[in-house]
Order: C-alpha cells, then structure tokens, then sequence
C-alpha cells in the first residue's frame, strides 16, 4: 500500500511537471510585478549525491575563468602598436576592431540571456574557447599572407567572431557562478574571484605583449604574442571544462517564461545601462588615443608609448577590479547603520 500510495504521488507529480512544462498550467502575466523577480530564479535543493567542493580551488578555478573572458578583448587593445605597423593605411583599425568587439560581445550576451539554458556549461565553455583560441591564432596569420585591405576585412570579421566567442565564455561563466549558489552561500563570494581574474585578464596580457615585444623582432612579435593569448585562453578552457564536469550545477524547478524574463531584466535594466554607459565611454576615448600616440619627452617610440599606455590602464582596471567588491561591502554597512539611525 505505502509503495502504491508513493507511485501514485510521483504519478502525479510528473503529470503536473509535463503539464508545466508545456505551459498548459494557467498564470498571471500581471502578478509578476507584485513579486521579486530574483525569487524566480531560486534552485531546487541541493541532494545528498550532489558533490562537495573546496571554496578554495572554486575560487581560483573561477578566477581563472573569469581571466579567460577578456583574453580576447585585452589582447586585441594591446595589440595597437602591432594593428598601427600592419595598416599603416588606416591608423584607426584598432579602435574599430574593439566598436566591433563591444558591440557584438553585447549582442552574444542578449542571446546567451535567452537561449543559452539549453546548453550545457562545459558545452558553451568548450564552443567559447574554442572560438576564442582559434580566432586568436587566424589575426596574425592573416595579416602576414594578405594583402593590407583583405587583411583588414578578414581581421574585421574574425574580431567579431571572437567576440562572439568571448560573449559566450563570459555569459556561462556568470550563469555558473550564481547556479553554484544553491549549493551553499559560494555562488556570492565567487562572485569576487570572478571580477578579480577579468581584471587580471589585462595585467597578464599586456605583461606577454612588453615581453614578446622586448623578445620578439617587429615581423615576429605579432604572431608570438597572439600565440601566447590563445594558449592563454586554452588553459582557461581546459579548467572551465574540468568544473563543469567534477562539479555540474545545481539547475532550477523549471525554466523561466518570457514573462519571468522581462521582469528580471527590468529588475536589473539599471546596472545593464550602466555597464553600456561605461563602456561606451571608455571605447570612445581610450583606444583612440592609444592609437593616436605620437611620441613622447622620454624618448619612447610610438610602439612603445602605446603599449605603456594600455598597461597603465590595465593595471588601474585590476586594482579597481580587485577593491571594488570590498569597497561595495563598505559602503552597504554604512548605508545599512545610516538607516537604523535615522529609521
């Protein structure tokens, strides 16, 4: 009677289950304003055959991959000096290569915000990586066997499948960083970890680019340095795809209706257009003048200057990403303590 009674439960339950899934269960699009968004998002609980984790090696495991998301963008911005000798036509190519870059990074996340739960995390961290790694290889090549207009259209095309790669890698790294949260309180403290590595992202790869260019010839030190990122970016590739599997996430109830969806993205829209603001700002001043660096009083060459310049900025970038979760935590205890004394 007890295993009757318990087989007509899951009867039941996988009834209901397939009925929600076909969305034949009746809901109120208009109720979602009156309730938090975020709370949708809330994962089944972890079982006793879900598998134990070290904070530690989750934190440098993420750090790592969140330095493998910017791989791609640090090296195309170090990288100026190297688009400057090769188009000597078209002194710009590294500010337009980096629009591209942030336009259709953005475009990849729109779509990984919306379709990427079909796929697995050591799937799109594969596909990303892959994309990324390869792109990296096929720039330099490709500026050395064409002509300076084809390798201008080809290197044109490839940054934008390398950012689309990218997109890939950083949008399925936040994705399994907030689905390790229902693990434990980890998922918020990776958070961290994660900011830190793509802040680091451009302090190493603008360290290989002063190195390979103080190693390498000028013909060469285009191929050496982009083969040094995409080994980069495959190091990150094979740690991604190792958590993925020895750690898999925990996945929700169900997944979001579209309903759902625009309600956390009106919930978060704010700190998005913010993101958009930043880094719209930044393209619009920073690569152009790296790019536009004529000399200096200390007698540096162009190349040299351009490279100095990105490396200050990605030092700054680091520290700012490394002291801006501490400094966040700050200011809310203020606020907090502000609130019960004026509450």
């Amino acid at each position: 009677t007890a295993q009757w009674a318990m087989r007509k439960e899951a009867g039941e339950r996988d009834a209901l289950l397939a009925k929600s899934n076909h969305h034949e269960l009746p809901y109120d699009r208009l109720s979602y304003a009156n309730q938090d968004p975020f709370q949708l998002l809330q994962a089944r609980k972890p079982s006793g055959e879900d598998h134990e984790h070290s904070t530690s090696l989750m934190s440098f495991s993420v750090f790592l991959l969140g330095t493998g998301t910017l791989v791609a963008w640090n090296s195309l911005l170090a990288a100026v000096d190297y688009f400057r000798l090769s188009f000597p036509g078209s002194p710009s190519a590294a500010v337009w290569f980096t629009w591209l870059f942030e336009v259709a990074t953005l475009v990849t996340l729109l779509l990984i915000s919306q379709e990427g739960a079909k796929f697995s995390f050591s799937f799109r961290f594969g596909v990303g990586f892959l994309l990324v790694s390869t792109m990296l290889l096929c720039i330099p090549a490709a500026i050395d066997r064409l002509s300076e207009g084809m390798a201008w259209t080809l290197v044109f095309v490839l940054a934008g499948i390398l950012a689309m790669g990218s997109g890939v890698i950083e949008g399925s790294l936040w994705g399994f960083v907030s689905s390790i949260s229902s693990r434990s309180e980890a998922g918020v403290d990776l958070a961290t970890p994660a900011q830190a590595g793509q802040g680091f992202a451009g302090l190493l790869v603008c360290g290989f680019r002063i190195l390979t260019k103080a190693t390498f010839s000028e013909s060469d030190t285009g191929v050496a340095f982009f083969a040094i990122s995409s080994m980069i970016a495959l190091i990150c590739a094979a740690v991604g795809y190792a958590i993925s599997l020895n750690i898999p996430p925990v996945p929700p109830d169900r997944a979001l209706r579209w309903g759902e969806k625009l309600a956390i993205m009106k919930q978060v829209g704010v700190y998005a257009w913010s993101q958009i603001v930043i880094n719209a700002t930044t393209m619009a001043v920073f690569p152009g003048m790296a790019t536009n660096v004529e000399g200096s009083t200390l007698g540096l060459t162009r190349g040299w200057l351009s490279v100095i310049v990105v490396s200050i900025y990605a030092a700054t970038d680091t520290l700012g990403n490394a002291t801006g979760a501490p400094i966040s935590r700050l200011f809310r205890k203020k606020i907090k303590r502000l609130v019960v004394l004026y509450h």
